[in-house]
C-alpha cells in the first residue's frame, strides 16, 4: 500500500488505509492469491496499454508506452509472440498477494525485474507506473484484468461496508473459515502456448474426441479373471489393434515421445524434460475394460461406438478410455505447438486393471522404479474420484487414500459319509451358519480427522450448509465420533467412506447328492479402512468365528488359534491377496503440489462451459473404497491423486449396460489435463 494514513486510491471505504485493512477479506484473497485493493475501474480499464501498437503521439513524446513492448520482454524473459495484445488493470498499484502465489515465480524472475527497475534509464515515476501495469501479470492474473464492480466490493469488502462491526462474524464462523481452505489457481504459464480461451470451437473439438473415442471404444480389449500369461493366451491380441488405434490418433505422441512397451501389452512414454532435476510427472490410464454379459441387454452395442448429439455410448467410454483418450488427446495438443518441457512427462498405460493389475501396472510400476528409483516421481494422476454438484457448489473429490483389501478364506473340513444317514448339521450347514455369523457381525463404522472424509464434511459444512446435518458443525468442532450418526442420516452413500466393508462372495461345497460334503470353502472379501488395520480384521473374524465352531466341535486353526482336531473337523482361516491401505497423499493450504493440483481444477472448471451447474469447484481429498493400478505406484511417490474430470450427471452405467460419457464433460477432462500438465512444467517447487 501507499505509505500514508489517508490515500485518495482507497476509495471503496473511504481514504484511511486502517480501514481498507480491517475489512479486507482475507478468505478472498486466500481464494485467488491476488487482488487490487481498489474496485473503481478507471483509470486502467479495460484497457490501459496496448504494447504491441503505441500510438503515433506516443511515439513522438518518446513516451515509455512506446517503449512498453520491449520492456515488457526484458521484465519477463519472453519472445514479442508472447506479449499481451492488451493489457488492462485497475490502478494504483496497491494489491494484496498470497505467499503462496509469490513462491510460484523463481526468484530469478524478480531478480531481473529488480535489475530491470535498478538500472532502467527511465525515470522512477516511469519505472513505478510500468510495475502498476504488470503487478497482476507478475502475480499469475489475466492481462485483461478488470473485476466487475459490485462484485469486487462483496467479494473484498463484505458489501463495502466501512463498520468492522457490520461484517465481523462470531468467533465460531472465523473458526469454519479455516475448515476449508481452497487452493489457489496457478498463475498462467509463461510457455508461450495457447489458453483454454484459444483452445478451438467447442463443436470441432467435441467432434474430434467423438473420433478418437469411439475408435478407441471399438476394441473389445476385455481382461478376464481367467486370463492365462501374456505370451499364452491369445485372448491379449486386441490389445495390439488397440495400440495401433493409439498410433494413428495421436501421431505427435507417438512421433516424439519414447514407447516403451512393457510386458508386451503396457505402454510407457516418455519425454524427457529439459530439467533433469525435476522429478517426472506420470499419468496414467488402462487400456482394459470388463466383459459384457449380455449385449442384447444394450441401447446400442456396446464396442460399436454411438454418439446421439450428446453421450458417446460403448463399453469401457467411462472406465477409463474417456482418461486414456484425455490424457493422450492434451499431450497431442501440447505437441502439435512444439512444447518445450522442463520437466519429464510419462504416460503409463496398463493392460489388466480390471483383474489387479498385476501383469500390466505392476511391471510398469517396476521398470519406473528400476529406472528412477524410489521416491523419484514428482505426481501420479490416476482415474478416480470425479465431481459432485449440492448445493450451488461442485465439489471435486480427487481421491487421496484407499482402503486395504484382503480375502479370508474359510475352509471346514469335516467326516463324509452317506447322505441316508447324516449328522444333525453337515459341512454345508455348518457352514451357513458361520457365514451367517459373519454376516450378523458387520465392522463398526468410524470417522476422524485422519480419514480424508473428515475434510470433505468440513467443507460441506462452510460451503453447503443448507444441507448438512444440523448437528454435523458441533460433532466436527468437538472431534467426535458421529459415523453412526452419519450413516443413519445419509445410508449407504457414505458408508463405505467410513466403513470396513465386508463381502461373502464365493463358496464351494459337496460334490454328489448322495455323498455328505467332507469340505466346503468360502471367500469373503473385506476393504480395510487405515483405522481397522488387516491384521485387526484377520483376529476379528478368528474371534466371532472360534466360539460358533467349538459348540459343533469344530477345531480352529487361524490367527491367535491352533486347537487340535478332535475328530469332528477343522476350519482353517487363512488369508490372500492382502493389500495394505494405501498412504494417504498430502493435501492442504500448505502442500504446494496439492495447490497445483487441485488449483488446476479449478482453473479450468471454475472457468470453462462444461457441464458443470455450479460454477463455485471446491476441490478437497476423499478416500476410495475400491483400489486402482496406483496400488503398485506407492513406492514412487507420496503425491498420488486419482480423478477423473467427470460427475455422476456425465458420466453412466460403468460396469453395466449402457455405458456411456457426456462428450461435453469429456472435452472438460481434456483441457484438465492439457492445463495440469502445463502447470507442472512450470512448477519448479520440489527438486
Amino acid at each position: 500500500m501507499h505509505a500514508k494514513d489517508e490515500q485518495w486510491h482507497n476509495d471503496v471505504l473511504g481514504q484511511k488505509a486502517a480501514d481498507t485493512i480491517k475489512a479486507l477479506r482475507f478468505k478472498h484473497i486466500n481464494a485467488t492469491g491476488f487482488a487490487n485493493l481498489r474496485c473503481t475501474l478507471v483509470p486502467g480499464c479495460p484497457l490501459g496499454v496496448n504494447p504491441l501498437d503505441p500510438t503515433e503521439q506516443d511515439i513522438r513524446n518518446k513516451d515509455t508506452r512506446a517503449f512498453f513492448a520491449e520492456i515488457y520482454m526484458e521484465l519477463f524473459d519472453v519472445t514479442r509472440e508472447q506479449i499481451p495484445r492488451h493489457i488492462g488493470n485497475v490502478c494504483c498499484a496497491q494489491f494484496a498477494v498470497t505467499r503462496a502465489r509469490i513462491s510460484q515465480r523463481p526468484r530469478s524472475d524478480y531478480e531481473r525485474m529488480l535489475r530491470w527497475a535498478d538500472q532502467s534509464r527511465e525515470g522512477d515515476f516511469a519505472v513505478g507506473w510500468v510495475f502498476e501495469k504488470v503487478w497482476d501479470l507478475i502475480f499469475g492474473m489475466d492481462a485483461i484484468n478488470c473485476p466487475n464492480y459490485e462484485q469486487c466490493r462483496c467479494d473484498m469488502y463484505a458489501n463495502g461496508h466501512a463498520s468492522t462491526e457490520q461484517h465481523e462474524q462470531p468467533q465460531e464462523d472465523a473458526v469454519i473459515s479455516t475448515w476449508c481452505p481452497g487452493p489457489q489457481v496457478p498463475a498462467p504459464p509463461q510457455d508461450g502456448l495457447i489458453s483454454l480461451a484459444d483452445f478451438g470451437s467447442n463443436r470441432d473439438l467435441i467432434q474430434q474426441q467423438v473420433e478418437r473415442l469411439s475408435a478407441a471404444v471399438n476394441i473389445p480389449s476385455i481382461s478376464y479373471d481367467d486370463n492365462e500369461d501374456v505370451d499364452i493366451d491369445p485372448r491379449w491380441h486386441a490389445f495390439v489393434t488397440l495400440h495401433e488405434v493409439l498410433k494413428t490418433q495421436f501421431p505427435k505422441v507417438h512421433e516424439k515421445m519414447t514407447l516403451e512397451k512393457v510386458n508386451s501389452y503396457g505402454l510407457l512414454y516418455t519425454l524427457p524434460g529439459s530439467f533433469q532435476d525435476l522429478k517426472p510427472l506420470v499419468m496414467m490410464a488402462h487400456l482394459d475394460v470388463v466383459p459384457v454379459p449380455d449385449p442384447s441387454k444394450w441401447s446400442h452395442p456396446p464396442f460399436e461406438a454411438y454418439f446421439d448429439g450428446q453421450w458417446l455410448w460403448g463399453r469401457g467410454v467411462v472406465d477409463c478410455k474417456s482418461i486414456l483418450v484425455g490424457v493422450c488427446s492434451a499431450m497431442e495438443r501440447l505437441l502439435e505447438q512444439d512444447f518445450k518441457n522442463k520437466r519429464t512427462i510419462i504416460l503409463s498405460f496398463g493392460f489388466d486393471e480390471e483383474t489387479g493389475g498385476f501383469r500390466g501396472a505392476k511391471y510398469l510400476a517396476d521398470h519406473l522404479k528400476e529406472k528412477y528409483g524410489e521416491n523419484s516421481i514428482e505426481m501420479i494422476v490416476d482415474e478416480g474420484g470425479g465431481m459432485v454438484v449440492e448445493d450451488g457448489v461442485t465439489y471435486a473429490v480427487p481421491e487421496v487414500a484407499e482402503k486395504g483389501f484382503l480375502d479370508i478364506v474359510l475352509t471346514l473340513n469335516t467326516p463324509g459319509g452317506h447322505s441316508s444317514a447324516p449328522p444333525k448339521n453337515t459341512n454345508i450347514g455348518i457352514m451357513s451358519r458361520l457365514i451367517a455369523a459373519m454376516e450378523d457381525h458387520p465392522f463398526n463404522p468410524h470417522i476422524d480427522e485422519h480419514n480424508p472424509f473428515w475434510n470433505y464434511l468440513k467443507c460441506e459444512v462452510e460451503n453447503s450448509p443448507k444441507t448438512v446435518e444440523p448437528w454435523l458443525r458441533e460433532a466436527l468442532e468437538k472431534k467426535e465420533d458421529f459415523a453412526d450418526r452419519l450413516i443413519e442420516s445419509r445410508g449407504d452413500k457414505v458408508r463405505w467412506w467410513i466403513q470396513t466393508s465386508q463381502s461373502v462372495d464365493i463358496i464351494n461345497g459337496g460334490i454328489k447328492d448322495n455323498q455328505l460334503p467332507e469340505i466346503t470353502r468360502t471367500i469373503i472379501n473385506y476393504r480395510v479402512l487405515p483405522s481397522d488395520k488387516i491384521d485387526g480384521v484377520l483376529k476379528t473374524v478368528a474371534d466371532v468365528l472360534a466360539p460358533l465352531a467349538n459348540n459343533y466341535s469344530i477345531a480352529v486353526q487361524g490367527p491367535g488359534y491352533a486347537q487340535i482336531d478332535r475328530g469332528f473337523g477343522v476350519l482353517n482361516i487363512s488369508s490372500m491377496n492382502i493389500l495394505q491401505p494405501a498412504p494417504i497423499t498430502p493435501t492442504g493450504p500448505d502442500v504446494e503440489i496439492w495447490n497445483v493440483f487441485a488449483g488446476s481444477i479449478r482453473q479450468v472448471f471454475e472457468n470453462t462451459a462444461e457441464k458443470l451447474s455450479a460454477k463455485k469447484v471446491i476441490p478437497v481429498g476423499a478416500i476410495s473404497a475400491g483400489n486402482t493400478d496406483t496400488a503398485h505406484y506407492w513406492a514412487l511417490t507420496r503425491n498420488i491423486y486419482r480423478f477423473s474430470p467427470l460427475s455422476e450427471q456425465t458420466a453412466k452405467g460403468p460396469h453395466t449396460v449402457d455405458e456411456r460419457v457426456d462428450m461435453q464433460a469429456h472435452l472438460g477432462g481434456v483441457k484438465f489435463y492439457y492445463e495440469l500438465i502445463r502447470n507442472m512444467d512450470s512448477y519448479t517447487g520440489s527438486r
